[in-house]
């Protein structure tokens, strides 16, 4: 027995994706087979579209994808996220095919593009492992609009503090018109922050916070005000169906509790306390979640969760090395601009790696050491290059953390950042 097509079976017009009201006429023809046979069994038209076509408005190729206007994959989006985002593997690959999936859904038309659901991502990981690095350099490869919006400063109604809607607002005014809002990515930082708390009287910005945003994770229609063509402030729908939401949160009681089970089962003379961290985080499950504070109709409007990894002193030391946007890469560009040559000998990457570990700030450790580092030497050495003529090159080793001071070649530079490995 053959399946009906869902286009006959729901009544929706094959061009806009509207559905049948029960007063109307959509025009069908069940026997024709056209270029669409293979794609859809019934062809149905509303009186609207019947209209636009006639004025040759319309176009049954609008049921296809244009391949031209979705060249992104998995596999070349994970690529670019490693350029920036050293390690962190299984994180990388599951945004990639989340955003891969966001940017085909784009590219579909409204009567197909319900059929493939929207995977929400909810991204668990340490302070300073690339979170929102990654978010940012996601946001540059895909060219749509993104903005980061603290959920922590969510309160529930009538109580001082931002309304979960405003996420939406933001986005659409980094945007800048509805149309390009429409499928833009809402970053949720912090959203560990808003955790419920047992025993808290007056929990205003816990469960409470995290209901209000149900809604707009699913997809709720918002009145917004826009400027119409007589240059009068209307209100029209936006729906936020159609918008990637990412959330981010650090979640520390879940990586400090499996990496206490771990240790726990190495005791006496045989234990290695060395380590410090434990066995490595590999999943998290729902129940976790709910015994970290946060509520099941939330996590489940979030049905892809990666995990980022803490970073080991040699992951920081792969970070200098590998990312374009390494602080170290940073201090060589800006002293590129000024005709200075840079050579980063591989112990001081080492001690930088180490010290930036022993902050406990993830990456963010990093630019940390070097800011403290580079301070007198960025005081004095303008001076230095005027006084040479820009021709200076300055070699970087293990000692220059303690006494601020590089090796300095005032002959001529003929290369600039070369990281010694």
């Amino acid at each position: 027995m053959t399946s009906t097509n869902l286009l006959v079976q729901k009544c929706i017009c094959s061009f806009c994706g509207r559905s049948q009201e029960p007063h109307e006429k959509f025009y069908t023809n069940g026997h024709a087979r056209m270029m669409l046979a293979k794609h859809v069994d019934y062809v149905r038209i509303c009186p609207e579209c019947t209209g636009l076509a006639l004025t040759g408005v319309l176009s049954p190729m609008a049921l296809f994808v244009d391949p031209s206007t979705h060249k992104q994959t998995p596999e070349s989006i994970e690529g670019y996220l490693s350029r920036t985002v050293v390690g962190q593997d299984d994180a990388k690959r599951m945004l990639a095919i989340a955003a891969w999936q966001h940017m085909h859904r784009r590219s579909l038309p409204e009567a197909r593009r319900s059929h493939l659901p929207k995977n929400n991502v909810l991204i668990i990981g340490p302070t300073g492992t690339g979170k929102t690095l990654m978010l940012e350099t996601l946001a540059q490869l895909l060219d749509v609009p993104m903005v980061t919006f603290d959920t922590s400063t969510v309160t529930k109604a009538g109580y001082v503090g931002a309304k979960a809607e405003q996420c939406v607002y933001n986005l659409i005014a980094a945007a800048g018109s509805l149309e390009k809002a429409e499928f833009g990515i809402i970053h949720l930082d912090e959203v560990d922050k808003i955790r419920r708390m047992r025993g808290l009287d007056g929990d205003v910005g816990g469960e409470a916070a995290q209901q209000s945003f149900l809604k707009i994770l699913e997809g709720m229609t918002l009145l917004v005000e826009r400027m119409n063509k007589e240059s009068k402030v209307e209100k029209v729908p936006f729906s936020t169906k159609n918008i990637l939401f990412v959330a981010t949160g650090a979640f520390p009681d879940l990586y400090e509790k499996h990496s206490q089970a771990g240790r726990s089962s190495a005791i006496g003379f045989t234990a290695d306390y060395t380590k410090g961290s434990g066995p490595v985080l590999t999943e998290v499950t729902s129940e976790q979640l709910t015994a970290f504070g946060m509520i099941s109709e939330f996590t489940r409007r979030l049905p892809s969760i990666a995990l980022m990894q803490p970073l080991a002193v040699a992951d920081l030391a792969n970070i200098i090395r590998l990312s374009t946007h390494s602080p170290v890469e940073q201090y060589s560009q800006m002293l590129a601009t000024m005709g200075v040559e840079t050579e980063w000998c591989s112990d001081f990457i080492e001690e930088v790696a180490r010290r930036a570990h022993a902050k406990h700030l993830g990456a963010s450790g990093i630019a940390s050491v070097l800011e403290h580092s580079f301070r007198d030497l960025l005081f004095t050495l303008p001076g230095l290059v005027h006084r040479h003529g820009g021709k200076l090159k300055l070699t970087f080793t293990a000692e220059f953390l303690d006494d601020g001071k590089p090796h300095i070649d005032t002959g001529t530079a003929t290369a600039s950042g070369d990281v010694h490995t």
